[in-house]
C-alpha cells in the first residue's frame, strides 16, 4: 500500500493493533473447511480444519504472520479489499471497520472473540447472484454438480465447544444458515 494512504486508515481506526483487528479477534470458516481472519481475505488462509485442529490454526504460524503484518500496517497478506478501499480514498468503507469494536489485549490472543461460520452451502434458495459454492439448490439443479463434501465432523464440534465460552459473537452466514445441520450443532 502506498505510504501516503496509510494515515487515512490509521485516522479512521480507533486504538488497536495496526491496520486491522480481525486476525487478533476473529476467524471465518467456510464450507470447505478453510479458515481465514475474515471473509475478504481468501489469499492468506490460516489453515483448514480437515488438516489441523482449530486451536492449532488460531495459534499457528500463518495466523501469527498475518497478525505481525497488520500490526505493522502491512496489508500484503491478502488484505487487498481494505487496501483497495483505502487507496480509493474511502477508508470508511474498509472491511476492517467491522472488527473495531473488539478490544485487543495482546499480540498473541489465546482465543478469538468472534466466529463467522459459513460451514455449509445447504440452501433452498437459488438467488440470481449466487452459485453452487453457496447454495446446494443451485449446485444440484442449475449446475448439475454433486454435493459439497461435509468437512465438519464430530471432532471439530467437540473442539469448537472449547471456543464458545470465550466468544462475544458468533455469526451464522449463508442464504439459509439455520437449514444446515452443522449450524444447529453449534
Amino acid at each position: 500500500m502506498a505510504a501516503p494512504r496509510l494515515p487515512l486508515l490509521r485516522r479512521r481506526r480507533p486504538t488497536g493493533p495496526g491496520a486491522c483487528a480481525a486476525p487478533f479477534v476473529s476467524m471465518y470458516l467456510d464450507q470447505r473447511g478453510q479458515v481465514r481472519a475474515c471473509c475478504q481475505n481468501d489469499y492468506h488462509l490460516l489453515g483448514n480444519v480437515t488438516e489441523r485442529p482449530l486451536r492449532e490454526i488460531w495459534r499457528g504460524e500463518r495466523a501469527q504472520a498475518l497478525r505481525r503484518a497488520v500490526a505493522g500496517h502491512d496489508l500484503d497478506l491478502g488484505c487487498d479489499f481494505c487496501e483497495w478501499q483505502v487507496a480509493k480514498g474511502r477508508p470508511d468503507l474498509a472491511f476492517a471497520r467491522w472488527f473495531d469494536e473488539f478490544a485487543v489485549a495482546t499480540d498473541e490472543p489465546d482465543w478469538p472473540q468472534q466466529l463467522e461460520l459459513a460451514v455449509s452451502n445447504t440452501c433452498n434458495l437459488q438467488c440470481v447472484m449466487c452459485d453452487g459454492e453457496w447454495s446446494s439448490s443451485i449446485r444440484s439443479q442449475r449446475e448439475g454438480l454433486a454435493p459439497l463434501p461435509k468437512v465438519y465432523d464430530d471432532a471439530f464440534f467437540d473442539e469448537l465447544s472449547d471456543f464458545l465460552p470465550h466468544l462475544r459473537r458468533v455469526k451464522f452466514l449463508g442464504g439459509e444458515p439455520f437449514l444446515a445441520a452443522e449450524t444447529l450443532r453449534v
